[in-house]
């Protein structure tokens, strides 16, 4: 293997840390915040989008006032909707400015 080869190998390795690192730390700060069996997902279409899983609408109420004094600006553009394939789950979706 060549140096080059060496160092843009190296570099994808530090560049997968960092992201995991970070997206450890925004899981672990919405986890503070949620219910014990919440189901937290992330999901990235150009942009970082958290969605917030819980079984009833008061939980999904208590989610986004707990928010409020949690990295104040990185969640925006909240919604609230239906879960797909659990229909027993509610569903609070945010973007992520990391």
């Amino acid at each position: 293997m060549s140096s080059a080869e060496a160092l843009v190998e190296e570099l994808a390795r530090a560049t997968r840390c960092a992201m995991t690192e970070e997206l450890g730390g925004i899981l672990r700060t919405v986890r503070e915040k949620c219910p014990a069996d919440a189901c937290i997902s992330f999901d990235f279409d150009g942009r970082l989008h958290l969605y917030v899983d819980v079984r009833t609408s008061d939980q999904v109420s208590n989610v986004e006032r707990a928010r409020a004094g949690t990295r104040i600006g990185m969640f925006h553009s909240f919604t609230r909707g239906k879960t797909p394939h659990h229909p027993f789950y509610r569903r609070l979706s945010a973007v992520i400015d990391a």
